[in-house]
């Protein structure tokens, strides 16, 4: 059921992306707007509204620890409040399969939210100066790599939760090994598209592909990690901190670091505009 879970996350982040672009060109095309992306940020209150009616009327909230068989379970030592969420917080900091699993997937999702903003504008960008006949847009860029990301999603996480379990025939560390061995598989993919996209963009789509495939294999697991390193009474603040790194650290902060240094790189204005115009 994990894998049926943390499936929505590619999911709705690519379908935020093809949605978005749709939206933002209609709206431009029908209006004759040129600020028409502001209209893309606005579908998704909407979405957010109808999520929250449907959680109201056909969730309902189940006892805390009831599956694992610690109903009433007390937070901790019968303690409450502010003393027991720092107590959990240590226990949590304490724990290294925690703390190293965390760190790794704060380090998947920095490289899937500077994707998620810069591989279409550098699709677009190399598309303008090399003669590969496929000129590109970035609603049409936005598009495909929104296409890549819902499918590598799908596949990735259910594939990720099946070799882990696969492997658990073996070996206690299945969920390591995915998450490690596929990080270390996915950067060289990244960066074999990167060059491969200055002479055939359509071999570098589905190099993206296969990284972004790699790096969703570690979905599933790592939440599987969180749930059997951490005790019942401890895991919605586990999740709580793993959720918060994740973001704070990854991609909420990725693109805006990415493109400051690929701004870096470049030795003066005036080669950006000659390089990307």
């Amino acid at each position: 059921m994990l894998t049926v879970f943390y499936i929505a996350i590619p999911l709705g982040s690519a379908l935020g992306y093809i949605i978005g672009s749709e939206v933002a060109a209609l709206v431009q095309q029908m209006f004759k707007v040129s600020a028409s992306w502001r209209w893309a940020l606005r579908v998704t209150p909407v979405c957010g509204i109808i999520s929250v009616l449907l959680v109201v009327i056909f969730v309902t909230e189940p006892a805390r620890g009831d599956s694992e068989g610690h109903f009433k379970a007390k937070s901790v030592k019968g303690k409450s409040g502010i003393h027991a969420y720092v107590e959990d917080v240590g226990y949590c900091l304490a724990n290294k399969t925690f703390v190293f699993s965390t760190l790794g997937f704060t380090a998947v999702t920095f490289s899937t939210g500077a994707l998620a903003q810069w591989a279409p504008t550098f699709v677009v960008r190399i598309s303008t100066i090399v003669e590969s006949g496929h000129q590109y847009n970035q609603q049409t860029a936005a598009l495909i790599f929104g296409g890549i990301t819902v499918l590598a999603g799908l596949m990735g996480t259910v594939f990720g939760s099946g070799m882990s379990k696969f492997l658990s025939r073996w070996t206690r560390k299945s969920d390591a090994l995915v998450c490690s061995v596929s990080m270390l598989l996915g950067g060289p993919f990244l960066f074999l598209a990167l060059l491969l996209a200055r002479y055939e963009l359509y071999a570098a789509w589905f190099l993206v592909f296969v990284a972004e495939f790699f790096l969703f294999l570690n979905w599933a697991p790592v939440a599987a990690m969180l749930l059997y390193s951490i005790v019942p009474f401890r895991r919605s603040t586990a999740e709580a901190i793993q959720i918060l790194s994740s973001h704070l650290l990854g991609d909420a902060i990725s693109p805006t670091i990415i493109g400051a240094v690929s701004y870096r790189l470049l030795p003066s204005q005036h080669l950006i505009i000659n390089n990307w115009s």
